[in-house]
């Protein structure tokens, strides 16, 4: 590379650069100049003095005297350049390039310096390009690039639990992996899995975590009431980055909740609301709120939860026959075994009330024999309507064996099971005219954790002997 030496003509050229007729002759002056540097240009020589600066430069330094330190004006903390190209032995004609973030007001420059001959010393050209920008675009792409990748990664965690989800038969295990998979894939600490209960037109809670225990039990919310209420009346997903700030719910944030941020979504299923998911307190980053790509992945996992529900509902349609009494059409002595499993697996989980009913038809032999069995088999059919319209959506009612009838009650507690079975008796009392009916009825309690399904059964079975014992047409609680 041709070895350069400056001239005054030189020196007062680069201190004007505002002649376009002579960009040729910087251009030749030096290469590394062929594009205009906001910043400008320097000469150093090898101890650091300043021996030229263009206007540029003396403009923004406050035109120091020749002669100056060039780490007294370049650097913010005064100190030498340790890795200063003269300290490195640069060579006439050689271009090293370094960048610094200690210059100027703490912009970051890329420097240029190319070795060169200044009245017949060794010195340095030094050209600044203003980076600053640059660097920050840079780092915004390279957060963009992880980010990216993160929810790359959170898109094929939900893909990849899809045929999981769609292999699940029963509801309550369907909820449980929800709530398991959203607080995982969004990287939350709270979730709740509310389910509508059309009868009462409320949202319970049949799936969380992160929740105390008493939350879990008595919330029961409103359809068009609190937040989970609004979403599942509009069947609108919502992003809500600050509740305090939030135009539409500002409210002070609860104590219990680390974040002020939460996303909620509808479930659907066959074309209805019938419940909302929500997540709150997002641990990465810590304590950041909820973004809409987050909102996107909760309605896409809570869309394939739809499409388990529809397929599970589907799935029961076929097992109808194996789990419905042919007579009555209720739920048969195997479908109540099962739900009886999952119930007080449900109560063991979450401490949550459960309450059992046996009861069977008073003098039902006498009847038989009086009307024939013919009417006999529509008095069943006549109880089992009363039954179920009598319960709630939850409640589940089946017949155990001859004229006798159980009912689940989850998160029922004694004082609630009594009005049930007191409606229940009330109903068939006044609903078969033909000849008076009545119904004597035992109520057990599950004791979590140590008793055991069948003891719960026999609970209730004791309780139904009694109240025959009694008299008859009473209600017995097991004590």
């Amino acid at each position: 590379m041709e070895k350069y030496v400056l001239k005054e003509a030189d020196l007062q050229f680069l201190r004007s650069q505002t002649a376009e007729d002579d960009y040729q002759k910087l251009y030749r002056f030096n290469q590394t100049l062929v594009n205009t540097i906001p910043y400008g240009v320097g000469v150093v020589d090898g101890e650091g003095n300043i021996l030229f600066l263009s206007k540029q430069l003396e403009d923004h330094l406050g035109k120091p005297p020749i002669g100056s330190k060039c780490w007294d004006l370049y650097r913010d903390d005064k100190t030498q350049c340790l890795y200063c190209p003269l300290r490195k032995n640069i060579k006439v004609g050689e271009t090293r390039t370094i960048e610094s973030s200690g210059v100027f007001g703490g912009k970051i420059f890329q420097i240029t310096h190319t070795g060169m001959i200044f009245d017949g010393k060794k010195a340095v050209l030094e050209v600044y390009h203003d980076i600053t920008e640059q660097k920050k675009n840079e780092e915004k792409i390279r957060i963009l690039a992880e980010n990216l990748k993160t929810e790359k990664q959170k898109l094929e965690k939900v893909l990849s639990i899809d045929l999981r989800m769609r292999s699940i038969r029963k509801l309550n295990d369907l909820v449980d992996f929800v709530v398991e998979k959203s607080t995982e894939i969004l990287e939350a600490d709270r979730c709740s899995l509310m389910l509508l209960d059309a009868g009462s037109n409320e949202l319970a809670i049949r799936g969380a975590k992160g929740l105390d225990d008493e939350i879990i039990t008595g919330s029961r919310v409103k359809l068009g009431s609190s937040i989970s209420g609004m979403v599942a009346e509009e069947s609108c997903p919502i992003l809500v980055k600050d509740i305090e700030s939030n135009v539409r719910f500002a409210r002070q944030n609860r104590p219990s909740y680390r974040t002020k941020s939460f996303i909620s979504a509808p479930i659907k299923a066959h074309n209805k609301v019938i419940g909302v998911v929500n997540i709150a307190d997002k641990k990465s980053p810590p304590g950041g709120p909820f973004s809409e790509t987050d909102l996107s992945i909760l309605c896409t996992i809570v869309h394939l939860a739809s499409v388990a529900i529809e397929n599970a509902d589907f799935i029961r349609q076929l097992t109808h026959l194996s789990m419905t009494d042919s007579m009555t059409g209720m739920h048969n002595h195997r479908f109540f075994v099962r739900t009886l499993d999952q119930e007080v697996s449900r109560s063991k989980r979450y401490t949550t009330s459960l309450c059992l009913l046996m009861m069977d038809i008073d003098n039902f032999k006498s009847y038989n024999d009086t009307f024939g069995h013919l009417e006999g088999d529509q008095l069943l059919k006549t109880v089992g309507r009363i039954l179920k319209a009598s319960l709630r959506v939850t409640d589940v009612a089946c017949r155990y064996a001859g004229d006798e009838f159980v009912i689940i009650l989850p998160e029922t507690d004694v004082s609630e099971a009594m009005i049930v079975a007191e409606r229940i008796k009330k109903a068939v009392e006044t609903s078969l005219s033909n000849q008076k009916t009545t119904m004597s009825i035992g109520l057990a309690k599950y004791a979590v954790p140590h008793m055991s399904k069948y003891d719960f059964i026999l609970k209730a079975d004791t309780a139904l002997y009694e109240a025959k014992k009694r008299g008859k047409n009473r209600i017995h609680c097991f004590e």
